[in-house]
C-alpha cells in the first residue's frame, strides 16, 4: 500500500480516472490509490517504457506478483539517495544487487559466473534484468522497471501479421483491484477511461474506442447515474452531431458537481457553441463569459464579440474581438470583422488598420496557395 505514494507522481497508465466525489488532492498516505483514482492499461501492455511509468512496469513484473513484500521502498529508500548521481555508480549497483540476493541465489542466474561478469564486472543484476530503455519522451532514457529477461529487439518475438478481418482491438484493464467498487461505478470509471483514451489513437481505433466509451457512459445514465463527469464527456462526443443533445448534456454537467477547469470549459463551449448555431445570444453570450474566465482561447473570444455584436453592443464587441485578435493575430476573418465594426461606429482609422492587416493576410495566404 505504501507505493501508492510513489504511484501518485510515477505512474503513467493509458488512462486514469477519478471516483465519483474524490478530486486530485483527496489521497491521503496509507490508503490505496484505487480508492481515489483507477489506473487503466491496454490488456496487451506495451514493453516501451514510460518517462513516468515506474510503477505499472513493477505490477508488471513476475518478481513483484510472486512476492508479498516487494515495493517501491524496498529498492528506493526516500530518505537515503543510491543513485549514481548521489553515490559512487559501484556502490549504487552493488546496493540493488543486494536487494535482488534477498529472493534470488546467484547461482539462479541463467548465466554462469564467467559470461555475467564479463558483461558486468560487477554482476549487477539490474543491467540485465532492469536495462536502461528508450523512453516515450525522445532522447531520454529510464531504467526499465520490468523486472524480468529483455532480449534484444532482433531477438524479441515477431509481431502477428496483420490479416484482412476487422482489426481487433485491446480492451482497457484496470491496474489495481476494483471489486469494491459497483458494477455502476466500473462501468462508469471505465466508460470515462475510453472517453480518454480515444483521442490518443488514430483511424478505426478512434471510432471504436469512442463507441465503447458511449456505449457504458449512455448504460450508467440511462440506469439513474447522474455525474458531471459523464454528462461532460458525452456532450464533448455529441458535440457535433446531435448538438441538441450535447447541449442538453453540457447544461446538466454545469449544474452537477463542481467541475475541474478543463471538464468546465469543454461544457461551456458546447453549450455556447449550440446556443450560438441556434442564435440563441443571451445564452451563448453567458457562457462565453464564463469560459473566457478559465482559459485564453481566440474562439472564445471571437464567438462572444460576435454574441454582443448581434445584441448591439458594439463597443463591447470590439474589445472581445481585439482579444481574439492579440490571441490570434493571422486569423483573417477576425480582422475583417473588427474592420466592419469600426465603420460602422465612425472610427476609421482603426476599420483602415485593421482592413489592412486583412489583405495583408489575405495576399500571404494566396502566395502560400501558389507556393503549394
Amino acid at each position: 500500500m505504501n507505493e501508492a505514494i510513489c504511484a501518485r507522481c510515477h505512474l503513467s497508465s493509458d488512462a486514469s480516472v477519478l471516483l465519483r466525489g474524490r478530486s486530485v488532492g483527496d489521497f491521503r498516505p496509507g490508503h490505496p490509490l484505487s480508492d481515489y483514482r483507477i489506473d487503466y492499461r491496454l490488456d496487451r501492455p506495451s514493453s516501451r517504457m514510460k518517462v513516468a511509468g515506474h510503477v505499472e512496469q513493477m505490477w508488471l513484473s513476475r518478481c513483484y506478483q510472486q512476492s508479498d513484500s516487494l515495493t517501491c521502498t524496498t529498492c528506493h529508500n526516500p530518505h537515503a539517495a543510491v543513485l549514481p548521481a548521489a553515490v559512487p555508480a559501484e556502490r549504487a549497483a552493488a546496493e540493488y544487487r543486494s536487494k535482488c540476493l534477498e529472493c534470488h541465489a546467484p547461482a539462479a542466474c541463467g548465466l554462469d559466473v564467467a559470461a555475467r561478469t564479463k558483461a558486468e564486472p560487477g554482476d549487477n543484476c539490474a543491467a540485465c534484468h532492469m536495462p536502461p530503455t528508450q523512453t516515450d519522451v525522445p532522447h531520454a532514457a529510464f531504467t526499465h522497471h520490468r523486472i524480468g529477461i529483455h532480449r534484444p529487439a532482433a531477438e524479441a518475438p515477431a509481431a502477428e501479421a496483420p490479416t484482412d478481418d476487422e482489426p481487433e482491438f485491446a480492451e482497457l484493464t484496470p491496474l489495481a483491484d476494483v471489486s469494491h467498487l459497483s458494477e455502476i461505478e466500473r462501468d462508469r470509471c471505465l466508460g470515462l477511461a475510453y472517453l480518454e483514451f480515444e483521442p490518443e489513437q488514430s483511424g478505426p481505433a478512434i471510432e471504436h474506442y469512442r463507441r465503447r466509451a458511449v456505449e457504458l457512459l449512455e448504460k450508467v445514465r440511462a440506469q439513474g447515474l447522474r455525474d458531471a463527469y459523464v454528462d461532460a464527456g458525452l456532450a464533448r462526443v455529441y458535440w457535433s452531431s446531435p448538438p441538441p443533445r450535447a447541449a442538453q448534456l453540457a447544461a446538466a454537467a454545469l449544474q452537477d458537481d463542481p467541475l475541474p477547469p478543463d471538464e468546465r470549459t469543454h461544457a461551456l463551449f458546447v453549450l455556447a457553441d449550440f446556443s450560438f448555431r441556434t442564435q440563441q445570444w443571451a445564452a451563448a453570450r453567458s457562457a462565453l463569459v464564463q469560459s473566457v474566465r478559465l482559459r485564453r482561447h481566440p474562439l472564445d473570444w471571437q464567438m462572444l464579440g460576435l454574441c454582443q455584436a448581434a445584441q448591439g453592443d458594439e463597443p463591447g464587441a470590439i474589445q472581445s474581438l481585439e482579444r481574439a485578435a492579440e490571441i490570434i493575430p493571422y486569423d483573417r476573418a477576425v480582422h475583417e470583422q473588427l474592420a466592419r465594426l469600426y465603420a460602422r461606429q465612425g472610427q476609421t482609422d482603426g476599420a483602415d488598420r485593421q482592413r489592412q492587416l486583412a489583405k495583408l493576410l489575405e495576399d500571404f495566404e494566396k502566395d502560400r496557395g501558389q507556393e503549394k
